[in-house]
C-alpha cells in the first residue's frame, strides 16, 4: 500500500478528532495546560493534519518499512501532544517526539530529495525543515525557554503554508484543469510565479522580523497576483465540476487570505486570526480535501468525477470556512455559535471523505 492512502485516511481522521478536541475545549474552560487552547488547535491542525497530507503527497511513490515507521512516528506525535495537555506526559518528552516527525519524513522520503535536481520538489527539503524549526520554536514556547514564541512561530508557519501553495497549487491547479480538457493557454506564467516567491519571502521575512508595515504591503500584492493567475485558468467552466471547482476555490481562499492579511497587518479593521483562518481553512482546508479525492480516485482508477458524498464534504469544508473567516466579524455578538458551526462543518465534511474513500 502507497503512503499515500494510509496517510490521507489518518489526515482525515485526525482533523476530524482535533477539530471536535478543540470544540470540546473551545467551551469547557478551565484549561490548565500550558499555553491558550486555541494555540494547540493552531499547531495540531498543522503540524498533524497538514504534515500528515504532506507525507502523503511526499510518500506516495515510497514502500517498505519507511512508510509504517513514519506513520508510527507521526502518531507518537499526536499522542505525545495530547497526553503532555492532558498532565500525563513531560513538555519536554512531547517536544522531542513531536519535532522528530518532520526531519524524519525528510530523511526517510524515498526517493531522497536530494536526488532530484527538479524545482519545485527540491524546495520541500529546505521547506519541511523551516516547518521544523518552527514547530521547534513553538514548544521552546511550551518549556518557558522562549516566551512568545509560540503566536510568531505560527503566523510565520502560515505565511510558508502560503509559499507553498502559490507554487504547488499554482502549478496543479491550471496542470489538473487542462488535463480536464479544459484548454488553459498560458497554465504557467513565471513572471507570475517567480514574483509571487519573491513577494512571500519579503512576507516571511518581514513578518519575522515584525516589520508589520512590510509585511502587509507584500501581503496585499502578493493577493492581487494570485488573482491575476487565477483570472486565466478558466474558472467559470469548471463549476459544474466539483472535484476542480475546490481546487479553483481553494486557490481563491488564498488570494482572499492575504489580503486580509495585508490589511490586518495595516490597519485595525482586521483580526489577524481571520485572515490566518482564510488561508487555512479556506485555502489549505479546501486545497488539501480536494487533491486527496482526485489522488485516491487516480491510483483507485476511479473516475475523476465527484460523486454526491465527495460533492458534499466539498462543500461542508468551504462551509466551514466562510463561516469561520466572516460570520464572527458579520456576527460578533453570535461569534461562539457560528465557531461552532464551523467546526461541525469541517468534522462532517472529514466524516464523509472518510465514508466514502476508506474503502476505496
Amino acid at each position: 500500500m502507497g503512503g499515500h492512502r494510509l496517510f490521507f485516511l489518518c489526515a482525515a481522521g485526525f482533523a476530524g478528532l482535533a477539530m471536535g478536541w478543540w470544540l470540546w475545549a473551545f467551551g469547557a474552560g478551565g484549561w490548565e495546560a500550558p499555553l491558550a487552547p486555541s494555540r494547540w488547535h493552531a499547531h495540531e491542525l498543522i503540524f498533524g493534519y497538514l504534515a500528515a497530507v504532506l507525507s502523503g503527497f511526499l510518500l506516495a511513490t515510497t514502500r517498505g518499512w519507511r512508510v509504517p515507521v513514519l506513520l508510527a512516528l507521526w502518531i507518537a506525535g499526536r499522542v505525545a501532544v495530547a497526553a503532555m495537555v492532558k498532565g500525563a506526559a513531560s513538555p519536554l518528552a512531547a517536544a522531542i517526539v513531536d519535532i522528530a516527525y518532520l526531519p524524519g519524513l525528510a530523511l526517510l522520503r524515498d526517493p531522497p530529495f536530494w536526488r532530484r535536481h527538479k524545482w519545485p520538489t527540491m524546495a520541500f527539503l529546505p521547506l519541511l525543515l523551516a516547518f521544523a524549526a518552527a514547530d521547534a520554536a513553538f514548544q521552546l514556547d511550551v518549556l518557558g525557554i522562549l516566551p512568545g514564541a509560540a503566536e510568531r512561530s505560527l503566523g510565520i508557519t502560515v505565511d510558508l503554508i502560503a509559499l507553498m501553495i502559490a507554487v504547488v497549487a499554482g502549478r496543479l491547479v491550471p496542470g489538473y484543469t487542462r488535463a480536464m480538457l479544459i484548454p488553459v493557454k498560458a497554465p504557467r506564467h513565471k513572471g507570475y510565479e517567480s514574483t509571487s516567491v519573491a513577494l512571500m519571502l519579503v512576507l516571511i521575512a518581514a513578518d519575522a522580523a515584525a516589520f508589520d508595515g512590510v509585511a502587509g504591503v507584500a501581503a496585499l500584492a502578493a493577493a492581487a497576483l494570485q488573482l491575476l493567475r487565477l483570472a486565466g485558468w478558466r474558472t467559470r467552466d469548471v463549476l459544474l465540476q466539483p472535484l476542480l471547482l475546490i481546487l479553483h476555490l481553494g486557490f481563491a481562499w488564498l488570494a482572499l487570505g492575504l489580503a486580509l492579511l495585508g490589511l490586518a497587518l495595516l490597519t485595525p479593521w482586521l483580526a489577524r486570526s481571520d485572515a490566518l483562518h482564510a488561508i487555512t481553512a479556506g485555502a489549505v482546508g479546501s486545497l488539501t480535501i480536494g487533491m486527496m479525492a482526485r489522488l485516491m480516485r487516480t491510483h483507485a482508477r476511479l473516475p475523476l468525477v465527484a460523486d454526491a458524498t465527495t460533492t458534499a464534504a466539498f462543500a461542508l469544508i468551504f462551509a466551514a470556512a466562510l463561516l469561520r473567516v466572516f460570520a464572527p466579524m458579520l456576527l460578533p455578538m453570535a461569534a461562539y455559535d457560528t465557531i461552532v458551526a464551523a467546526g461541525a462543518c469541517w468534522i462532517g465534511g472529514f466524516v464523509l471523505f472518510l465514508l466514502k474513500y476508506a474503502a476505496v
